[in-house]
């Protein structure tokens, strides 16, 4: 079931960026940004984690979602136990760039247990020869989407 409404996700994005936010004629009552791509951390020493996927599950979308496609974030749920280890380096781990299907994916937010990466429109070095103008924004640039500084100068004195 996921595999469809992701078809019918990159369709509708594909002619129309803004496609999945809904209101869209060519789907009537359709928005996008119902699959979560999933992953969980496992640890595998002091300090060292890998991630493993998951299946894709059909799910609740987001305004992030809808806008960007549910293909732009995959959600990592860290271990309880590993989540309340005292150093246990997962603030290091989760700064540094993760590739994925080709493409640079960074860490733009983490909540309860559960750490969100965005992909941006980094080139992969070694693995994309189309260099800097893939499609998307760049993390700091969907940072800038969301929460506009020089709109929002007087939130933070």
């Amino acid at each position: 079931m996921p595999w469809s409404e992701l078809d019918v996700e990159e369709e509708v994005l594909a002619k129309d960026q803004f496609g999945g936010l809904g209101n869209n004629p060519d789907c009537p009552g359709w928005y996008g940004g119902k699959i979560e791509f999933r992953a969980k951390l496992e640890k595998l020493g002091a300090k060292q984690y890998k991630i493993v996927l998951e299946d894709c599950v059909l799910g609740a979308s987001c305004r992030f979602t809808r806008r960007f496609g549910s293909w732009s974030f995959l959600r990592i749920k860290v271990p309880l136990d590993v989540f309340h280890e005292s150093e246990n380096g997962l603030g290091l781990f989760f700064k540094r760039p993760f590739v994925l299907w080709g493409r640079v994916f960074k860490t733009f937010y983490a909540k309860d247990q559960t750490v969100f990466l965005f992909r941006t429109n980094e080139p992969c070095p070694g693995l994309d020869s189309r260099g800097p103008n893939l499609p998307g924004l760049s993390l700091q640039e969907f940072l800038m989407w969301h929460n506009p500084l020089q709109e929002n100068s007087q939130q933070v004195r």
